[in-house]
């Protein structure tokens, strides 16, 4: 396993130097930089169906377990994973609450969201 300390993610550390990256990938001359991720990585095949295997090491330390989902955003040349996990009961209340919040300042009856919809229907 191969660990980098990537800086604003476009910043590389190895063996106590900084290297900025380019999007090429091209290293430059060591950088200064205040914030500090540290990101592991190992090598990974697609198989003939497009599928990914997660190294297990990865995979005990995050808790992903077969069946789990994942939303994949592209970013430029990468993919990211980001673990779905279904809001808590305290947030899902705070996000409730949010909501009526904002229907109540703005002013929205409760048939306001069946009227939106009828119109956009065209019924």
């Amino acid at each position: 396993m191969i660990k980098m300390v990537l800086r604003n993610f476009r910043f590389l550390e190895h063996e106590n130097q900084r290297f900025s990256v380019q999007k090429d990938g091209v290293f430059l001359e060591p950088q200064k930089s205040r914030r500090r991720f540290l990101m592991e990585f190992e090598v990974a095949t697609i198989g003939e169906r497009g599928q990914v295997v997660i190294p297990q090491s990865f995979r005990e330390e995050m808790g992903v377990h077969k069946g789990d989902k994942f939303m994949i955003l592209k970013c430029g040349d990468m993919f990211v994973l980001k673990k779905l996990q279904a809001p808590s009961m305290e947030d899902f209340d705070r996000m409730l609450k949010k909501a009526h919040d904002h229907a109540k300042k703005h002013g929205f009856q409760p048939g306001d969201v069946e009227n939106a919809i009828r119109k956009v229907r065209g019924q």
